[in-house]
C-alpha cells in the first residue's frame, strides 16, 4: 500500500449554518467539535468521542454517578442530524486512582492509592457508512496505518509512526516560533523528523478550514488550547467567595478531603518521610530530576534534611547541601557530615556558588521578620553563580475580602524586601502559581505561590 502524503480533499459540500450551529453547540469540548466538523466535511473520514462521568470513591460509601443522559440524548440526535454514522459503545466503569500524599512517580506504591471510579462512553463517528465499516475494523484489529487514513493524517507521517518511535517529533518538538502559532494546536499526529515541514501544511489547512466555516469554534478551540490552570486557579482565589466557578468550589471540596485524609494518617517510616517530602519538594518548586542532575545545590532551611538525603540516595547529585539554625539528628548522622550546615541563614553562608538554592517552608515572611528576611535572602543572592538561582515555596496570596490578614500582610512584606532586593543586589523575580490551601470551618482559601530570583543579567 502507498504511503504518499494525502493532499487534504476539498469538502463535499458546503456546511449550511444550520449544521454549523449544530456542530458548535453539541456538548463535547471544543477538541471534538473540531474533529466533528473536519469529519462532516469529510476532510476527515472518522473520529472518536470518549465521554466521562463524574468521578466517586466507593471505599468512601459513595454511589456510582451516570454520565448524564440528556447529554448522551443531545450527542445522539445533533450526530443524526448531521448525518453521520455513529455508534455509541455501553457504559463501562474506569479505575482512576489518586494520591493524597505528594511523592515522586517511582516511588507511589499501591497502598498511597485512593481508589475513585468514573464512567465512560465511547461514540465512533464516521463520515459514510464505507469509512465506518473501515473504522469498526481497524477498532477491532488495533490497524495503526487505517487509524492514521481515517484521521486523514499524512502518509509520510503513518509510515514513521508504524517504523517507532525514534521515527516520529512530537509538538512539543517543534521550533519554539512554530509552536506559538495558533494552527500548531491542531496538530493530533506524530510528525516525521524526516518530512515534519510537509506534513505541517496539512495541519495548517485543517485550521484554516475550521476558521473559514466556524469562527467562533475556531477561538474557543485556540482559547480552550491556551488556557492555563495555574492561572486560573489565581484568578479563582482573588474572586470574591460568590463569583468563584463551581469546578473551582469542588477543587476546594477535594482539598479539603485530602487534609482531612492526611490528618489521619499515623506515624510513617523515615523512607516514606524522605519519599514525601521529596514529592513536595518537586511539586512546590517546579522541579526537574534530569536539569538536576550534578548541579550544586543547597537547601535553605533543611529541617531534618530528607530533601538532601533523598537527592543522594537516588543519585541526582552528589554536590547538594543543606543549612539550618539547627540540626536534627537525622542530618548529624556521620554518613551526611560533608553535606549539612549549622549556620545562621543572615549571615555569609558556608556553600558558594550555587546553581539552586531552595526553601521549602522555612523564610518567614511575616512583618516582624522583614530584616530577617531581608537578610537571609540577600545572603542567599551572594550564594549564588551568575546563572543560579533561587526557588521559594509557598508564598501565599489571597482575596481582600479573606479573613486571612497574615497572608495579606506577608504578601506586602515581601513585595517591600523584594524592592529592597532589587536596589541592593540588582535581582529580578517572578512569582508563579502552583496550587491552593484550604483551612477553617469557613475554608478560607489561599493560593501557593513559587518564588523564584535571579542575578539580574548586566
Amino acid at each position: 500500500m502507498s504511503f504518499e502524503k494525502p493532499s487534504t480533499p476539498n469538502p463535499e459540500k458546503e456546511l449550511s449554518q444550520e449544521q454549523i450551529k449544530l456542530i458548535e453547540n453539541i456538548p463535547v469540548d471544543s477538541q471534538d467539535k473540531v474533529e466533528l466538523l473536519l469529519t462532516k466535511l469529510g476532510i476527515k473520514k472518522a473520529t472518536e468521542f470518549i465521554l466521562y462521568g463524574q468521578t466517586w470513591m466507593p471505599q468512601e460509601g459513595e454511589q456510582a454517578k451516570e454520565i448524564d443522559k440528556d447529554k448522551i440524548q443531545i450527542i445522539k440526535q445533533t450526530l443524526d442530524r448531521l448525518g453521520l454514522e455513529s455508534q455509541f459503545q455501553e457504559p463501562a466503569i474506569e479505575n482512576t486512582p489518586t494520591y493524597i500524599v505528594e511523592k515522586l512517580e517511582e516511588d507511589y506504591t499501591e497502598q498511597d492509592e485512593i481508589l475513585k471510579q468514573r464512567q465512560r462512553i465511547d461514540i465512533y463517528i464516521a463520515h459514510n457508512k464505507e469509512s465506518f465499516q473501515k473504522y469498526l475494523k481497524a477498532k477491532q484489529e488495533n490497524l495503526d496505518q487505517d487509524f492514521g487514513e481515517l484521521y486523514a493524517f499524512p502518509g509520510t507521517a503513518i509510515k514513521a509512526f508504524t517504523k517507532g518511535q525514534d521515527n516520529v517529533l512530537n509538538r512539543e518538538d517543534l521550533p519554539e516560533h512554530l509552536k506559538e502559532q495558533d494552527w500548531s494546536h491542531f496538530l493530533t499526529f506524530k510528525l516525521s523528523k524526516n518530512n515534519w515541514e510537509n506534513e505541517i501544511q496539512e495541519v495548517k489547512k485543517w485550521a484554516d478550514t475550521v476558521k473559514k466555516y466556524s469562527p467562533k469554534l475556531y477561538n474557543e478551540f485556540i482559547e480552550d488550547k491556551k488556557f492555563d490552570y495555574n492561572q486560573w486557579l489565581e484568578e479563582q482565589v482573588l474572586l470574591p467567595k460568590h463569583q468563584r466557578d463551581n469546578r473551582f468550589n469542588e477543587i476546594i471540596k477535594d482539598k479539603v478531603w485530602e487534609i482531612q485524609k492526611r490528618e489521619q494518617q499515623g506515624e510513617i517510616s523515615e523512607q516514606e518521610k524522605i519519599q514525601r517530602t521529596m514529592g513536595r519538594y518537586f511539586k512546590g518548586l517546579e522541579l526537574d530530576r534530569e536539569l538536576l542532575k550534578g548541579k550544586k545545590i543547597l537547601d535553605l532551611g533543611c529541617d531534618t534534611g530528607e530533601f538532601v538525603r533523598g537527592c543522594l540516595e537516588k543519585g541526582i547529585t552528589k554536590e547538594i547541601y543543606g543549612v539550618d539554625h539547627e540540626l536534627r539528628e537525622q542530618a548529624r548522622a556521620q554518613e551526611y557530615e560533608d553535606h549539612f550546615f549549622q549556620a545562621d541563614f543572615e549571615k555569609e553562608l558556608p556553600v558558594k556558588d550555587c546553581d539552586c538554592i531552595f526553601s521549602y517552608a522555612a523564610i518567614s515572611l511575616n512583618f516582624d521578620h522583614q530584616v530577617k528576611t531581608i537578610k537571609a535572602l540577600s545572603s542567599a543572592v551572594d550564594a549564588l553563580n551568575e546563572n543560579g538561582e533561587i526557588k521559594i515555596y509557598p508564598v501565599g496570596k489571597t482575596s481582600q475580602d479573606s479573613d486571612l490578614e497574615g497572608i495579606k500582610e506577608a504578601e506586602q512584606t515581601l513585595n517591600k524586601v523584594l524592592a529592597q532586593l532589587k536596589q541592593e543586589k540588582n535581582i529580578e523575580w517572578e512569582l508563579k502559581p502552583i496550587d491552593i490551601n484550604v483551612s477553617g470551618k469557613n475554608e478560607d482559601v489561599w493560593l501557593e505561590q513559587l518564588l523564584i530570583i535571579r542575578k539580574q543579567k548586566t
